[in-house]
C-alpha cells in the first residue's frame, strides 16, 4: 500500500469518523472472540459499521489511492 496524502476535506472525514469506528471494532472484536456476542450477529456488526461511516472512510482511502496512482 503506498503512502497517500489526503486533501484537507478528506482528512476532516478521517478525523471525524476514524476513532468511533476503531473503538467499535475493538469492542466488538473482543466480544466476538470471548463469545459474548455470537458470530451470528456479524450482519448487525457490519450494519453498525455502515452507520458509523465506514463506507465514507473507505471511499476517502480509495479516492486518495486513485489520486496517488494517477500522479505516477
Amino acid at each position: 500500500m503506498p503512502t497517500v496524502w489526503f486533501t484537507e476535506d478528506q482528512q476532516d472525514v478521517i478525523d471525524e469518523l476514524w476513532t468511533p469506528l476503531e473503538d467499535y471494532v475493538k469492542q466488538m472484536e473482543a466480544k466476538f472472540i470471548t463469545g459474548a456476542t455470537p458470530l451470528s450477529d456479524y450482519d448487525a456488526f457490519v450494519e453498525e459499521l455502515r452507520k458509523l461511516g465506514a463506507e465514507e472512510v473507505q471511499q476517502v482511502y480509495q479516492d486518495a489511492t486513485a489520486a496517488y496512482f494517477a500522479a505516477q
